[in-house]
């Protein structure tokens, strides 16, 4: 079986589906719940959280720096990088929860 099809099967017990479209707030990382800086937006798109400062387009191709973390450090990691990334005014985006993060790095 190729793996990257394997988050499709377990999102539903009885229906194919996107990993994404089942998943519940409540299983997401507490920085889902949280409101978004002032003048900056919060949206998801798919398994990805996405903030941006308003007035602020990210171009089609650039440079992105990957930040990596263990399940056990995820959510420390995820505070240094939204505390600087909104202090810098840069646009970030996260996995918008451990499940996720999971699904992703069986790839």
């Amino acid at each position: 079986m190729d793996n990257r099809y394997e988050a499709y099967c377990l999102a539903d017990p009885l229906f194919y589906d996107h990993p994404a479209a089942r998943q519940d707030a409540t299983d997401a990382f507490e920085h889902v719940r949280r409101t978004a800086p002032d003048n900056w937006s919060a949206a998801a798109t798919g398994d990805w959280w996405h903030l941006l400062p308003h007035g602020r387009r990210l171009p089609d191709q650039g440079w992105k720096i990957h930040v990596s973390a263990t399940p056990e450090t995820a959510v420390p990691v995820l505070d240094a990088v939204w505390d600087h990334s909104v202090a810098a005014g840069l646009a970030f985006k996260f996995l918008r929860s451990p499940a996720c993060a999971w699904r992703c790095s069986c790839r």
